[in-house]
């Protein structure tokens, strides 16, 4: 059988191809046959990540390599009231995408 480019079919052509009326859909006989021949119709569930591995993903981010990097050198170089800013900006934005990824 050739390949079918589906995506070049209209409606009726895809539906004579896989034996479907396209009034009345599937009787249940034929659904069960199928579902039985193809399974079901389901994809797989993936698996939650963990906060802490959310957490790592974070330093993916130059810009967090950035801020940690200032952070250090203000450390370093006794700049106390600045160092609480930079990583309060990684905590900040580990929130943040906790936050977008629920």
């Amino acid at each position: 059988m050739a390949e079918i480019f589906w995506h070049n079919l209209n409606f009726k052509e895809a539906a004579e191809i896989l034996k479907t009326d396209i009034e009345n859909g599937l009787s249940e006989k034929e659904a069960r046959n199928r579902q039985k021949k193809f399974g079901k119709n389901k994809l797989p569930e993936e698996k939650p990540l963990s906060g802490f591995k959310i957490f790592l993903e974070q330093f993916y981010n130059p810009l967090v390599y950035i801020l940690i990097i200032a952070g250090t050198i203000c450390l370093i170089f006794k700049r106390i009231h600045r160092c609480p800013c930079y990583f309060c900006c990684c905590f900040f934005r580990y929130h943040c995408w906790l936050y977008s990824r629920k």
